[in-house]
């Protein structure tokens, strides 16, 4: 998570794609991904993680899992 604050774009993939690998249901590893994509500017690819997040977010994340579908309205709106 350090490295996408310090725009360290490629080091952020690949310790997000690794969370996922070890655990796919992670919630975090896929919001972060779509946070990912969506600061480079790449709507496409970030938005199946943010679906997912929405999927896995429980109620420990429900206050953020309701923003990324205002977000996620807002992408719809952009087409």
């Amino acid at each position: 998570v350090i490295y996408l604050p310090a725009g360290r774009w490629d080091d952020a993939l690949t310790e997000f794609q690794a969370a996922l690998m070890y655990d796919p249901r992670s919630a975090e590893a896929n919001y972060n991904l779509a946070l990912l994509w969506e600061r480079r500017g790449d709507q496409v690819r970030a938005r199946p993680y943010y679906e997912r997040f929405v999927e896995l977010a429980g109620s420990q994340h429900a206050e953020l899992a309701a923003r990324v579908k205002e977000r996620l309205q807002q992408f719809d709106r952009r087409r």
